[in-house]
């Protein structure tokens, strides 16, 4: 018989849904319920974890019903948690006691003299008003109603009473020293660190007597008891036993300390508070747990569908389940049977024990799915503004679910809508796909470039554009490279943001990159990249310093301000006139000037008045220099060459060029314009 009410135990120890539920687990004789926390929160002494049905013992904590407890009326009452002192296998019971002392009542309420635990208040109000409050009617039917032994006091003599049947009662001496057990004890007075308790905040509300044990408690009386440290600072109640005192109208408690007199207290005491106990059936084999053998289908409408139930322990007495469809609309079930209507949707079947406990399985009824997707094009070119109609053909030819979701890899380089692309102005490859209802997909592979011209050797830049005239120029001098290939073209890259590093070797491949020695000047900087050169080059010839913490800053972008100043610096570095120059333009015909850093003004007056920089913006609302915004590729390329130019008089192997003035500048020209004023440039010959 042991074994099979253990496994009874085990099973009736996770029932009714999250009415037992096991979170956390205490050695046995170590019953310790005096966790600390602040005045407003019930202590929690360990995490929670998964109840192991194999290994259930005596001393673990469980929920069951559930009673006001953080003193928050509004939010519900909370769980009660139960420590399992005593696990009865032959009787087929578990004892429980509450983790916490839940409540104040006087043990005898009113006064009346004498009185024993079968005739006083407390009894009364445990069995009515507390059970009636603390549990359904589910719950209540686990609960045993037990034949209470109220003993004499050991002591005093003094008489017990009658047994009572209680389903719920106090502990009483004989107990306690039973299921808990004291670390030390005379003929009168009990200790045991495992007696003290701690109550609840709406026990505290309701006038519990609350002490915090301090270190000289434990150094003077509770260390030489056999207590240890870690009752220092724990927030501690006194709670009652059903046990009579030295006289009638006497009771036992125990005290702040978890020391209990024998001699007891009067029995209309306000203060002490009420931790209740009781024994639990174990015969009852509940389901602990149900599951369905699916739990996410899809079906066609006019299709059936089985499902199984599966209640664990195996050999579980109350097998009885209910079966629920969240729209009988489109779906019906009997006993797990699951027939579809003539309507498409989603549904929930549930099947639910007769303790709460439930199983879903998530139904899709739907419409003739298609079986396959194809494109009629798996691969195209598509150029900047351009568009293409992508056709996709589903298989069988009844499919009912014909919707199709179009999406782009890179709505920035191309967007789709219902099978309709279209290319933008960024060059790049993306993947278009179809996807089907059910999950089928298909693929065009599409690669965008500016255009269709074999004669442009960028992918990004158009030819006739001002971005290329800039970009061509540099890139056939060699000054600038791109940033990588598209289809056997180049990509320049021209709205990237340029490196400190990128600029450098601009200037560098621009004087022929001349011989360096490497020295470790720069933290950031080291022997063997690619801008090393450049970097130590520049700055052994004045053209650019780094940070004084020693860093280049190589990766950094390059302010429209800084490329003044290194342009500056070069054009010192060649023996070039960086006077400003008379009847050029000046600071104060751009609305921004006031930005430009004092460090950086010799060097952008310099420019603006060479035409070098012209600035940003239209006519009628002004042009900005941008100081602090980021260069471009394409306005390096754009200034580089009107820096060349201007003093093409200077370098006798410049070749000469040829420019024609636009009239009209388009948009583009005019926000994004550094060329000279006096040379808006349509194409390099």
């Amino acid at each position: 018989m042991g074994k099979q009410m253990k496994r009874y135990a085990k099973t009736l120890l996770c029932v009714i849904l999250s009415m037992l539920m096991v979170i956390s687990v205490f050695q046995f004789g170590t019953i310790k319920t005096n966790a600390e926390g602040n005045e407003t929160d019930i202590p929690a002494e360990t995490n929670e974890e998964v109840f192991d049905l194999l290994n259930i013992y005596e001393g673990e904590i469980i929920k069951l019903g559930k009673y006001e407890q953080d003193g928050n009326l509004e939010n519900g009452k909370e769980d009660i948690e139960w420590i399992v002192v005593e696990l009865d296998f032959e009787e087929d019971r578990a004892l429980l006691l509450s983790r916490y002392a839940l409540d104040v009542v006087q043990y005898q309420n009113p006064y009346i003299g004498a009185v024993t635990w079968e005739t006083c208040s407390l009894r009364g109000w445990m069995n009515n008003n507390f059970y009636n409050t603390a549990f359904n009617d589910l719950e209540k039917n686990i609960i045993l109603t037990t034949s209470v032994k109220n003993d004499d006091n050991r002591k005093y003599d003094t008489d017990g009473g009658s047994r009572t049947n209680d389903k719920i009662f106090c502990l009483s001496v004989n107990e306690l020293e039973k299921y808990i057990g004291y670390d030390y004890r005379d003929n009168e007075t009990w200790y045991g660190q495992e007696f003290i308790c701690t109550p609840t905040q709406y026990a505290k509300n309701n006038g519990a007597f609350v002490y915090t044990i301090t270190e000289n408690d434990y150094n003077n009386i509770l260390a030489n008891k056999g207590y240890t440290p870690d009752v220092i600072g724990l927030k501690t109640c006194r709670w009652w036993l059903r046990t009579p005192g030295c006289q009638t109208d006497y009771a036992c408690r125990v005290g702040e300390w978890g020391n209990m007199f024998l001699s007891g207290v009067n029995v209309n005491e306000n203060g002490t508070a009420v931790r209740p106990a009781l024994n639990m059936d174990l015969s009852i084999i509940y389901p602990t747990s149900i599951s369905l053998d699916k739990t996410d289908e899809t079906i066609k409408i006019g299709d059936e569908l089985t499902l199984n139930a599966t209640l664990k322990p195996d050999d579980v007495t109350e097998k009885t389940i209910k079966w629920s469809v969240s729209d009988p609309s489109i779906a019906s079930v009997n006993n797990g049977k699951v027939t579809t209507k003539n309507k498409t949707g989603k549904v929930t079947v549930t099947a639910e024990t007769v303790n709460g406990l439930k199983a879903s399985c998530n139904i899709t009824v739907v419409g003739i799915y298609p079986k396959s997707i194809s494109l009629d094009k798996k691969e195209a070119t598509m150029y900047y503004g351009g568009e293409l109609t992508l056709k996709a053909t589903l298989k069988p030819d009844n499919a009912t679910e014909k919707e199709i979701k179009w999406s782009s890899s890179d709505p920035s380089i191309a967007s789709v809508n219902n099978g309709k692309v279209k290319a933008k102005s960024k060059a790049g490859t993306v993947k278009v796909t179809a996807e089907t209802v059910n999950g089928l997909k298909a693929t065009c592979d599409i690669t965008v470039l500016c255009e269709n011209n074999p004669n442009n050797p960028f992918a990004d830049v158009k030819s006739g554009d001002w971005k290329y005239n800039a970009a061509i120029y540099v890139y056939e001098k060699g000054y600038m490279t791109g940033k990588g290939t598209l289809a056997g073209k180049v990509l320049f890259g021209p709205d990237a943001n340029i490196t400190r590093a990128e600029f450098v070797q601009i200037l560098y491949s621009a004087e022929g990159k001349p011989a360096v020695e490497y020295t470790n000047r720069f933290k950031d900087v080291p022997k063997g990249q690619w801008f090393t050169n450049a970097v130590l080059w520049a700055e052994s010839e004045g053209i650019v310093a780094g940070n004084p913490d020693g860093i280049f800053d190589v990766y950094g972008n390059a302010t429209r301000e800084q490329m003044a100043a290194m342009f500056y610096k070069y054009a010192v570095y060649k023996g070039y006139d960086t006077s400003v120059k008379e009847g050029g333009k000046t600071l104060k015909d751009f609305t921004d000037s006031g930005k430009v850093s004092n460090w950086a003004k010799p060097a952008v007056e310099w420019a603006v008045s060479r035409g070098i920089i012209s600035g940003k913006g239209k006519p009628e609302t002004g042009y900005q220099i941008d100081p602090q915004g980021n260069a471009t590729r394409v306005e390096t390329a754009a200034i580089l060459r009107t820096f060349i130019n201007s003093y093409a008089e200077l370098e006798s192997d410049l070749i000469t060029e040829e420019y024609i003035y636009i009239d009209d500048v388009d948009n583009d020209i005019e926000e994004n314009d550094d060329f000279s004023e006096e040379s808006k440039i349509d194409v390099l010959n």
